[in-house]
């Protein structure tokens, strides 16, 4: 498979080796052609390839950055979502969003918590309703 140049770096050259960079949009079109279900862009970050997948016939799109939580430089899902959303401009339907984080305990004397955020509902203005809900290993609950 073809890799990106990254120069010397052992990491970086893995990295690369594990995209493929012949993907382009005309494998979508192909998708499109070829199947009679519905099709989803799942990876999308920015406003101009969600606007490209939509111009080109998606039913949907998944804003993800594929566990991007590894790489410290990598933008958060929930912060390309407002971008995302105004470029769509009201032509998707229907949106929602959801991300799981998972906390991993320090120490072993640490509970090991779960938080769940939604944001759903992202109407044609591209308001953001966002619900925030923490749960504990023990049961308690806190909303904000």
């Amino acid at each position: 498979m073809p890799t990106t140049d990254v120069g010397e770096s052992g990491f970086m050259h893995y990295v690369s080796s594990q995209i493929d960079p012949t993907l382009d949009w005309s494998v979508v079109d192909w998708l499109l052609r070829t199947t009679k279900l519905p099709v989803l862009v799942k990876g999308v970050m920015r406003g101009d390839d969600a606007d490209e997948a939509v111009r080109r016939g998606v039913q949907g799109i998944i804003v993800s950055n594929h566990g991007g939580r590894q790489l410290d430089s990598a933008p958060a899902t929930i912060e390309a979502l407002p971008e995302v959303v105004r470029a769509v401009r009201g032509r998707v339907p229907k949106a929602y969003f959801q991300l799981k984080a998972y906390e991993i305990p320090w120490a072993s004397t640490w509970e090991h918590s779960r938080a769940d955020f939604e944001a759903s509902q992202l109407d044609q203005q591209s308001k953001t309703f966002i619900k925030k809900k923490t749960t504990s290993s023990n049961g308690m609950q806190a909303h904000g």
